[in-house]
């Protein structure tokens, strides 16, 4: 017989105690369970080139499909934008984070009630987050503490807020892709 209970230390760190059956005497003994330390998502895919949203209004909600449900906390967000023909601005606006499916549609200025109730965080994103401006895009770094409980998936949005459409004219090809590093905790 085998009772496994997991704890963590203050660092973080998971121990599986269990025990072990000798004679009829439960043992306790301790084994280390690895995590997977820091992980990323890979680039998705907030604002595609062929996608316009007007001041205010919001990109389509996408997926971010995790290997495994479980518990983690978002380190770091990293926005890539790539000015495709169109002129290069640095984009402000919130990247919402959600534990259920929003539903939000291109261009959508207003969601759900289920939807606001499944948001997680709130991200704003400024002008001078974008750290980075060459002339294949702008970068912009944001160094964020969001828990999470244990999900297999969950959703962004991102909210236009700069006062001027992303692909308002013809040939912009803007896009907007987000990088998401974040531990795992259970």
């Amino acid at each position: 017989m085998s009772d496994n209970i997991v704890v963590k230390d203050g660092n973080n760190a998971s121990v599986e105690m269990r025990t072990k059956e000798t004679s009829g005497v439960h043992t306790p003994y301790y084994i280390a369970v690895p995590l997977d330390g820091v992980l990323e998502t890979g680039l998705i895919e907030l604002i595609g080139i062929n996608e316009s949203v007007s001041n205010n209004g919001f990109g389509a909600s996408v997926a971010v499909v995790l290997s495994a449900a479980y518990s983690g906390q978002i380190e770091q967000i990293i926005l890539v934008k790539t000015p495709g023909s169109g002129t290069s601005s640095k984009p402000t606006g919130k990247l919402l984070i959600f534990d259920a499916d929003p539903t939000i549609l291109l261009n959508a200025s207003d969601m759900s009630v289920a939807a606001l109730n499944a948001v997680i965080a709130v991200v704003d994103v400024q002008t001078g987050d974008w750290v980075v401006s060459v002339a294949a895009g702008e970068v912009a770094k944001l160094d964020v503490a969001i828990p999470f409980h244990a999900l297999g998936t969950f959703y962004l949005a991102f909210q236009n807020t700069s006062g001027a459409a992303i692909n308002g004219l013809a040939g912009d090809d803007v896009a907007i892709q987000a990088n998401i590093w974040f531990t795992r905790q259970s």
